[in-house]
């Protein structure tokens, strides 16, 4: 341990400027034997890189304690200058799974940790340095603190309670109780949250818990019980910026947009007094999103891109950025870039940001199509104008009482009834667009998102007017949709639901009514949960059936093709009409028997080719078939 404390750490502080401008250059060795580099040292967001030796016992407690962070996309690197040897009989005895290496003296003395252990560095995306510690400092509360933070900067809301849980120090333990709570709440722990947050309201941080407490009504969907508790914060201090915020967010529910917009203003006056580095981030995201919703998109960015430099390990400023070019500004290529820079250094294992970046390259790629473009803005400005007079389109004649017609479904974004604020954007259409590519792998046919997208842009039909089931049936009935998938989210954390209904657009009739929790950011699950729903309901429902148009050489070609939702691999029983059922002399019906089955192999249009898997006698033009239903 240096023998002045202090004065190193001083001298250490008028050096952080010049160090955080770049990494000092690192080679090291594992007790494996892998070589390691400054590149490999800074593969994910955040890195915790410790210098240690095996004689202080602080040091090796907190590396036991880092370990599970490794769970959380977090690395956790340990360094020490002792031999090789040394270091192998210690990982034995310990049994780390984070990378334990040996790196040479001159190393230490780059990162000026040679002799002062322990030395700890937080390191964001790039290798950039976040937060540096030593000696008393790092063993002690203060690293605890920070890295949870850091963690409720990426939503890892459980690693960021577990470390809070460990804090016991007198000067800092009603903070970290209050960043427990948040956590919990952020978790779903609405019960033992709120009981934290009511058992500092006599506290030296009484003021925060106020805001604690206004938060968890504001998620409970109690407004009025928010605002109060924003006034008991604001009573003891009005310069509070967390409680401005929160004050912006409630006035956003009520749909106040400039006198949120005004409280969002003074909150970022006073920002630097919040308790958290997190809840600047949410500030200011909040202050984007609200510039967005204002059609400011520009001013939006500029909020996104501030509170990316406030926290460079946050996704949400990223992932926001990336819809308002993408959505607003309709500058797919450029989102497009930001995204995979994200995935690449923020956020590589985010599911949003992987429906968002698969978005924006379909966008890019449809500006770049001029022929589909001109397309579909010609059929755009047909549908809508048949929209405004009120015109459905023609239905379709079918061939036979037996085939059925296409069957096209259209799916509407999910709309959003618990928005917040400062919350991450894109979910709802994402949502959408991973539903209709799932729905279209498993043989439906979907009105294509971007007719359906442009055509409400045409309309000037936002969200609101698309709550109203009257504009969702004419939208159907327009489209030639005979099925409508709309769907309403209630986001709450760990307990949020989300339901979708089927409406038949020729009768309004409901066909479905489903639902599944609202978890996780991942829209891709969602998805594919509602798509299999959906199949076998439209396979229940509305059996697909056709017609044997041509028999050959072991194939035969049907009278269905890809705009009935067929694709290779579908079988198809072959029937043939038994025995007539009657009653009162009067023939109901027929029953119908299988005498055959066929697998698709090709599929057009109009037709589809099926290669004969069985057949009790030679099958014939004109006999019936149906779609299997195992």
């Amino acid at each position: 341990m240096n023998r002045y404390p202090f004065l190193w750490l001083l001298l250490w502080g008028l050096m952080l400027p010049a160090m955080a401008a770049s990494l000092p250059s690192f080679k090291g060795v594992a007790v494996d034997g892998t070589r390691w580099d400054s590149g490999r040292l800074t593969r994910r967001p955040l890195t915790v890189l410790v210098f240690f030796t095996t004689s202080c016992r602080p040091c090796l407690d907190m590396i036991d304690t880092l370990q599970p962070l490794d769970e959380e996309d977090v690395r956790v690197v340990a360094v020490s200058p002792e031999p090789l040897a040394g270091l192998q009989a210690l990982n034995r005895r310990r049994g780390w799974q984070a990378p334990l290496l040996h790196a040479d003296a001159g190393v230490l003395k780059g990162y000026r940790a040679l002799g002062v252990y322990p030395t700890v560095y937080v390191l964001g995306p790039g290798g950039q340095v976040l937060d540096r510690f030593q000696g008393r400092s790092a063993a002690g509360q203060a690293l605890w603190l920070t890295l949870a933070d850091r963690l409720m900067q990426r939503h890892r809301f459980a690693a960021a309670a577990r470390l809070y849980q460990r804090i016991d120090a007198p000067k800092v333990r009603e903070r970290a109780r209050l960043g427990l709570a948040y956590a919990l709440l952020k978790q779903g722990d609405t019960a033992q949250a709120r009981q934290i947050f009511e058992s500092l309201l006599s506290s030296p941080v009484a003021a925060a818990a106020w805001e604690g407490l206004g938060e968890w009504y504001l998620q409970a969907g109690d407004l009025e019980a928010a605002e109060a508790a924003v006034k008991e914060a604001l009573a003891r201090d009005p310069k509070r910026p967390v409680a401005k915020s929160l004050e912006a967010r409630i006035r956003f529910r009520r749909r106040q947009l400039e006198e949120a917009d005004a409280s969002l203003a003074q909150a970022e006056q006073h920002l630097e007094r919040a308790d958290f580095r997190w809840q600047r981030v949410e500030t200011l995201v909040a202050r984007g999103n609200l510039a967005r919703q204002r059609g400011k998109p520009r001013l939006a960015l500029a909020s996104y891109e501030k509170a990316a430099r406030t926290s460079p390990v946050a996704v949400t400023p990223v992932s926001n950025r990336a819809v308002v070019l993408m959505t607003d500004l309709k500058q797919p290529e450029q989102a497009l870039k930001a995204l995979e820079k994200a995935r690449r250094t923020v956020a590589p294992n985010d599911p949003l940001i992987e429906a968002l970046a698969r978005q924006a390259r379909e966008a890019a790629a449809f500006q770049e199509d001029m022929a589909r473009r001109r397309y579909v803005q010609k059929l755009v400005q047909e549908l809508a104008a048949r929209y405004r007079q009120r015109q459905e389109a023609p239905p379709q004649k079918p061939e036979d009482d037996w085939t059925s017609p296409p069957l096209a479904l259209s799916v509407l974004a999910f709309r959003n009834r618990a928005p917040d604020l400062a919350g991450r954007l894109g979910f709802e259409t994402a949502l959408r667009d991973a539903l209709i590519d799932r729905l279209r792998a498993q043989g439906v046919s979907v009105v294509e998102r971007e007719v359906l997208g442009q055509l409400l842009d045409e309309l000037n039909l936002g969200s609101s007017a698309l709550a109203d089931p009257q504009v969702q049936l004419r939208l159907g009935k327009v489209m030639a949709s005979r099925l409508l998938a709309f769907g309403t989210l209630f986001p709450a954390p760990g307990q949020g639901r989300s339901f979708l209904r089927l409406v038949e657009t020729e009768t309004t009739r409901i066909v479905a009514s489903l639902s599944q929790p609202l978890k996780s950011t991942d829209p891709l699950n969602l998805a594919a949960g509602y798509a299999d729903q959906i199949v076998r309901i439209v396979h229940e429902r509305y059996p697909l059936r056709g017609r044997i148009a041509l028999v050959e050489q072991g194939q035969v070609a049907i009278n269905l093709g890809r705009r009935h939702g067929l694709k290779p691999g579908m079988v198809f029983n072959v029937l043939a009409e038994g025995e007539p059922i009657e009653l009162n002399g009067r023939i109901l019906g027929y029953r119908r028997r299988v005498v055959g089955q066929v697998r698709v192999t090709e599929v057009e249009d109009g037709f589809a080719m099926a290669r004969i898997l069985k057949a009790d006698a030679p099958l014939a033009k004109n006999q019936k078939v149906e779609l299997g239903t195992s």
